[in-house]
Formats: C-alpha cells, sequence, structure tokens
C-alpha cells in the first residue's frame, strides 16, 4: 500500500495493480506501475521512483510500527538509481565523479556517502507525505488486507488518482484487468498485465510488502 499510495502521490493515475498475493518466496506482493518512455530523461521521475521503492519500509514503520524485513530489494533498486545520480549524472557535485575506472578510496568513501545522505533524504520526504496522507494509507491497506488485489481503475476511485486518466472504462488495459480479476485468477492477471505491458508501455515491477 506504500509503495502504490506514494506512487500516485507523486504520479497520479500511475499504478495499474497491487496485490498482497504472495508470488514468490522472496516478496509479499506487487505493485504494477508503468515505466513511461520519458522515464531515463527525467531526473524527477527518477526521484519519484527511488521515494516509492522507499515507500515500503515508511509505511511497514508508520501503520505497524516495526522495521520491515522484506525490504531488501526495494533499498537495492534505490541505492542503485541514487548511485547513478551521485556518480553518472553528478546530480549532486562533481568530487564523487569516477573518472577514467578510478577508484581511490578517498573517492569511494565520498561517494557511498552522498549515496547513504541523499536516500536519508528521500526517505525522510516519502515518510513525510505518507504520514501527512495516513487516512488514505490506512484505508489502502485495510482494503489490500480485505480485498487482497486491487486495480488501477479501483485505486483510481479511492480518490488516490485523478479521475477520466488511464484506467477510464473502455481502456484496454483496465478492460483486461476487470475480466480477470472478475473470475479471481490473480496470477492469470499478473501475467497478463506484464505480458501487455511489454509491447504496450514496458511495464516494471516493484516488489511490496506494505
Amino acid at each position: 500500500a506504500g509503495h502504490a499510495l506514494a506512487a500516485e502521490l507523486l504520479e497520479p493515475d500511475s499504478v495499474d495493480l497491487i496485490t498482497v498475493l504472495n508470488h514468490d518466496s522472496q516478496a509479499a506482493g506487487v505493485t504494477v506501475i508503468p515505466m513511461d518512455e520519458c522515464y531515463f530523461h527525467s531526473h524527477e521521475m527518477m526521484e519519484h521512483r527511488v521515494m516509492y521503492l522507499l515507500a515500503g519500509k515508511a509505511a511497514t514503520e508508520i501503520c505497524y510500527d516495526i522495521v520491515d524485513p522484506g525490504v531488501g530489494s526495494d533499498l537495492r533498486r534505490a541505492f542503485a538509481i541514487v548511485a547513478r545520480f551521485v556518480d553518472n549524472y553528478c546530480s549532486f557535485g562533481f568530487d564523487q565523479f569516477v573518472f577514467a575506472g578510478e577508484t581511490s578510496d578517498g573517492l569511494l568513501d565520498r561517494r557511498d556517502t552522498r549515496v547513504a545522505a541523499e536516500l536519508e533524504r528521500y526517505y525522510t520526504q516519502v515518510k513525510k507525505l505518507l504520514l501527512a496522507n495516513k487516512d488514505k494509507l490506512v484505508a489502502l491497506t485495510n482494503r489490500l488486507v480485505e480485498e487482497k488485489t486491487l486495480l488501477g481503475d479501483q485505486v483510481q476511485q479511492r480518490g488516490f488518482a485523478p479521475t477520466g486518466g488511464r484506467h477510464q472504462t473502455g481502456d484496454a488495459r483496465s478492460d483486461l484487468q476487470r475480466k480477470v480479476f472478475q473470475y479471481g485468477l490473480r496470477a492469470v492477471a499478473l501475467a497478463e498485465l506484464i505480458d501487455l505491458g511489454t509491447v504496450a508501455c514496458n511495464l516494471n515491477i516493484v516488489n511490496i510488502l506494505a
């Protein structure tokens, strides 16, 4: 729920499907969010992705006051993105840039320290965002506990996304979601959506716990 809510608050109407059904031995569920074709050309969109990757950890702490032991995959993805900010893009200055394979201890220490500091900053931002919308977070968490799987238009109907977006009635993706969800075939729904996303808009899968 934390991933989905953060994504909708940062980029409205961005979630296609969320579920807490276990699809493998590692994750408790998934959130399906389209990877916009402009993603790698937009620093802001990449920052948003970092924030909603960290949102699962924040949501678990907010809702349950415990440390989430299932966020390893999310953290690795977030670290990788921020490392690109620090090194490849020099988003925070040039003193951490690795030039021509230079790997001095001082440079690597500066880079790792900056990556950790920026992740702390993004985590603080997304946790504040979720705390400011705690009523929505709790409502979405409770609904997921009850229904297990929600489609994008159902998230929209809860007020987390503007109306008239990608998920309005008649959209091919939304029709497919409803058709499969109606028969309770969650695994098939996920497989079909991933296959459709490969052709239509390069779906990206983000593991979630809360």
